[in-house]
């Protein structure tokens, strides 16, 4: 083996080895960029036919652009060596995973079913359609970091299988994955044939183990031909019902009993991973509107991009009057917001002046001082006045001049207590002659009142004089 493969290719080691060739990591000495090589052994080469559509294959394969499926890059010779160059895949194939790890849980085998079911409904939607033939858990590369699954070897399995001296060790490594009428070669085989194939690939995921295990080569031909009843899978383990359902009825062998086609598949299998995995269908790579496979036209990329935001609404929406009446109403309930803010602001900066405006002795005023002043030193109290028996118990003039808060007083009658300015529905408290009071604003024959002996609960008391006989 050379280091050097068309004077571009620097081969660091080996990757892979099957039946049907052998996979180098290489490094393109120009770009320096890590690739992957697959070269086509040196007996196959021999045969015309078989290089034929090997390159033919490999060219179809470079038509296929999806996040899931492995990228051919380039397809040459290097004197009597035929080679391909693909993308290479940091990880392992799921054989491989499943020999070190064991069973998957059952969000891990949907994810990864659900990344190939994507795959081949791409190819089998591919014009022409491709269809794999070869799905086996070889052919199914885990990426290491991302957990991306690419499937590799599309149709590479079907070209191979023409030769007398390859077909028993590829029938070896593949009929247990193999369709009924793949087996039989029938002319018409479609996608549901790979879609078989999955299932048998999802069962082993979730066991550990091929749903054909411990068979020879005839007794697994017997077996999958001419099998008593339907391939019904059976789990040690307790799995959902909707997962053994989706695994019967894609390897039904009667394929007319089976999905018939991989997007049908595809929508059960994220049903099952809404029902059982905690963060539901996770799209990590997310998939192009559309694959195209030649540049599109100006118009039509406007055409498309006005579709993709048309189809971005719920269908109740998409009505052009529909929509132009809801764009009014939310405009008019804009503007009358606007409109009630800006009349609050001028009603509030009008209040503002108004109260600018009042004079020092009004209520108003007197109150929002006493404020200020509370935070103050009390004035000491006046000498208590004597009480003129002659004359009649002395009154304090409240509405003559405004009390200069905070201001302190001795009730000399009984007097009513009230929480709020108002008598409707409030209790009345007594309290007793000699009582010393603070005043702390004025309002007619009202008088607020901050403390007396001890402060009251609450701290704001309304006043009035009580004008009935002892």
């Amino acid at each position: 083996m050379v280091d050097i493969i068309s004077g571009k290719y620097e081969v660091i080691s080996q990757a892979g080895k099957g039946g049907m060739g052998v996979v180098y990591k290489v490094r393109h000495l120009t770009l320096e960029t890590i690739l992957a090589l697959k070269m086509l052994p040196a007996e196959l080469a021999e045969n015309p036919e078989v290089m034929s559509r090997f390159h033919q294959e490999a060219w179809v394969m470079a038509q296929l652009r999806h996040p899931n499926i492995v990228r051919v890059l380039d397809v040459d010779r290097d004197g009597n060596t035929h080679y391909f160059v693909m993308e290479y895949v940091e990880g392992k194939n799921l054989s491989q995973r499943l020999h070190e790890r064991g069973p998957l849980s059952l969000p891990e085998v949907l994810e990864i079913s659900w990344q190939v079911t994507r795959a081949l409904d791409y190819a089998h939607s591919h014009k022409p359609p491709v269809i794999h033939r070869d799905i086996k858990p070889e052919n199914i590369l885990i990426e290491e970091l991302s957990g991306r699954a690419v499937v590799t070897d599309f149709g590479i399995a079907k070209l191979l299988g023409a030769g007398q001296q390859t077909r028993t060790g590829l029938m070896l490594g593949t009929l247990l994955y193999c369709a009924p009428e793949q087996i039989l070669q029938n002319n018409g085989l479609d996608g549901r044939a790979d879609l078989y194939s999955l299932g048998l690939v999802m069962y082993e995921m979730a066991t550990g183990r091929p749903f054909f295990a411990g068979l020879d080569e005839r007794a697994l031909l017997g077996r999958v031909l001419h099998g008593p009843g339907e391939n019904v899978p059976t789990f040690v383990e307790p799995v959902s019902p909707e997962f053994v359902t989706l695994v019967t009825r894609a390897i039904a062998r009667d394929r007319e009993h089976r999905y018939p086609q991989a997007a049908d598949l595809l929508r059960d299998i994220e049903t099952c991973l809404a029902l059982h995995s905690s963060t539901a269908l996770s799209r990590r790579f997310a998939e192009p509107k559309t694959f195209t496979r030649e540049p599109a036209r100006t118009s039509e990329l406007r055409v498309n991009k006005q579709e993709e935001r048309r189809e971005a609404f719920p269908k109740w929406f998409r009505k052009p009057r529909l929509r132009l009446r809801i764009s009014v109403l939310v405009s008019l309930m804009v503007l009358a917001l606007l409109s009630y803010r800006l009349v609050n602001h001028f009603q509030r900066q009008a209040r503002d002046e108004h109260r600018q405006t009042l004079p020092v002795s009004s209520p108003l005023k007197s109150e929002t001082r006493a404020e200020q002043e509370d935070k103050r030193t009390i004035a000491s109290p006046e000498p208590i006045r004597k009480e003129d028996h002659t004359a009649g118990p002395v009154i304090p003039q409240l509405t003559e001049q405004p009390v200069s808060p905070p201001r302190r007083y001795r009730v000399t009658i009984l007097t009513a207590v009230r929480d709020k300015p108002t008598w409707t529905g409030e209790k009345v408290a007594r309290i007793k002659p000699n009582t010393k009071i603070h005043v702390v604003a004025i309002a007619g024959d009202w008088l607020k009142v901050k403390s007396r002996s001890h402060p009251p609960k609450p701290p704001g008391y309304v006043w009035k004089e009580d004008t009935r006989p002892d």
